[in-house]
């Protein structure tokens, strides 16, 4: 997050020192000011374009803060993706209809970041970064989306040599929305005219639910050979929204056995820059059924999100987990997969297990320079003092830890990089010369801590203005040379040549009687 100082700026030497006393001030205020603030705001999904969030200024407390600048005060989005804000008002509101289902699928919160930059106004002009208010937007749910099973009718067989109380397990409804208006274990109903079954509700490893149809009545094939049934699930919305699934029983032989994974969940942490088609991970089930009823097939579950399922796949075979695009710690540093082990019985049964994939940093990122000159900027007369603030250098390094950190040098000594954590201020070092050198090519090399080292630079040129400071001198005089027309020569460019004639009209009686005895020595010598 770039910072940017404002500071007061003379060509004077007599205040030198209130200027330098200035900065000192104002880096201090700076630094101890609350320079970010937070607004927590709510927000409905499926609202129109243009619907009214909140107001930045009072959920920060902004309007405590600034006291009578408040009407001075602009408001700018960094981002704006989702949200446009009044520039005067601090309201924010919607730039697009934001579905929550889509962008925070199966998660019980969802939130959008933006960045509201504040502007104080200095002139009708000219402006300054006031503050930062870091505003987190969390979008509500709304119950519009029912609950939904895979089909709307199945078929299921059975043994009629089942004993009583034996399971029979079938999908169970899924819905978009997520805390009360999504499903619970208490959802769902359950239809058998027969009074034949009755319905049970089971919550799996990862909190979702699977049901099961329980026999408590005998069956007898000769009698009856199929049933039909319905399972109603029912949302909790305060307007209930009901899906339903037919489920036709055949009465014949059995798979009852669910896959179990061996463990609930599994963490695997990974190198960002893991090659494409290496396994991960590979998860394992078992099925206490025999036959096509213990084959086991695995997949990634359906309720993760398309993106993730982009950059994974699942051989269905082996159970291991691959990566099909490459990761980047900078992007996302973590997922969370779901997966499923599903037999191949008729009827199918599933379980699931969750996956968790933590992306360790490396040093990928190389470090960026920004130098942000002060007036006169490059621009710096020989006379400038020692110690003279000339820029602010921001360096900043996408990488974390050791590939965070940065050191940075100058290849030029008249100039130096003192340390403001996080950022450096470019100092001159040494007096400059014109005579010497008119202008210095200066490049900063900055370089991170990681293993291998990264590093960049940049290069800059600072001009160096003559400025008269160097007397005139007599050149050697030949024999040829006429006595009473000396030489003379002035290091210093003709202008300042030129301010000598002035200058020497300043000079007391004493001085330029000694400067001709001085003359005359010289001639008298070369004589």
């Amino acid at each position: 997050m770039a910072r940017i100082f404002y500071m007061a700026y003379s060509r004077r030497p007599i205040g030198s020192l209130v200027v330098v006393l200035l900065i000192c001030w104002s880096m201090l205020a700076i630094a101890n000011a609350q320079f970010t603030l937070k607004a927590n705001l709510t927000f409905y999904e499926e609202l129109p374009i243009g619907s009214r969030v909140g107001n930045v200024i009072a959920a920060s407390g902004l309007n405590e803060i600034a006291g009578n600048d408040l009407n001075r005060l602009e408001y700018k989005l960094q981002s704006g993706e989702f949200f446009s804000i009044s520039e005067t008002r601090g309201e924010l509101s919607s730039s697009q209809v934001i579905d929550r289902d889509d962008l925070c699928a199966g998660q019980v919160q969802c939130s959008l970041g933006d960045e509201v930059l504040v502007y104080k106004l200095l002139s009708p002009d000219n402006s300054e970064l006031f503050k930062i208010i870091n505003v987190k937007v969390y979008i509500l749910d709304r119950n519009d989306n029912p609950p939904r099973f895979p089909a709307r009718s199945v078929t299921l067989e059975v043994a009629e040599n089942n004993p009583l109380d034996e399971e029979l397990t079938t999908s169970a409804a899924e819905d978009l929305d997520v805390g009360e208006n999504g499903l619970h274990k208490d959802s769902y109903s359950f239809k058998d005219p027969t009074k034949t079954f009755v319905l049970k509700v089971h919550q799996n490893q990862d909190g979702s639910s699977s049901l099961g149809i329980v026999i408590k009545e005998s069956l007898d094939r000769e009698k009856r050979d199929a049933y039909q049934v319905e399972i109603i699930a029912r949302d909790g919305g305060q307007t209930p929204k009901t899906g339903s699934v037919l489920v036709n029983i055949t009465v014949t032989d059995r798979n009852d056995n669910q896959p179990q994974f061996t463990a609930p969940s599994y963490n695997v942490s990974v190198s960002e820059d893991l090659a494409v088609n290496v396994p991960i991970v590979r998860v394992q089930a078992t099925d206490r059924d025999s036959g096509p009823n213990a084959e086991i097939s695995y997949r990634i579950s359906s309720q993760v999100s398309a993106d993730i399922r982009r950059i994974f796949y699942m051989d269905e075979q082996t159970g291991e987990l691959f990566t099909q695009a490459a990761l980047d710690y900078e992007t996302d540093s973590m997922y969370q997969l779901i997966v499923e082990a599903v037999d191949h019985g008729s009827p199918p049964m599933s379980n699931r297990a969750k996956v968790k994939l933590h992306v360790s940093d490396v040093n990928d990122n190389s470090p960026q320079i920004n130098i942000n000159f002060i007036p006169p900027g490059k621009d710096l007369s020989e006379l400038e003092s020692v110690g003279k603030l000339m820029a602010y250098v921001e360096v900043t390094d996408r990488d974390q830890a050791e590939n965070k950190r940065v050191s940075c040098s100058l290849d030029d000594g008249h100039f130096a990089l003192e340390d403001l954590d996080g950022m450096y201020k470019l100092v001159l070092a040494r007096r400059l010369d014109h005579e010497k050198s008119s202008s210095h090519r200066v490049t900063i090399t900055c370089s991170d801590h990681g293993q291998p080292r990264l590093s960049n630079s940049t290069t800059f040129v600072v001009n160096v203005a003559d400025e008269n400071d160097e007397r005139p001198t007599f050149e050697k005089i030949s024999n040829n040379n006429n006595v009473n027309d000396p030489a003379a020569t002035d290091d210093d460019d003709d202008d300042d040549d030129d301010d000598d004639d002035d200058d020497d009209d300043d000079d007391d009686e004493e001085e330029e009687e000694e400067e001709e005895e001085e003359d005359e020595e010289d001639i008298n010598l070369y004589l």
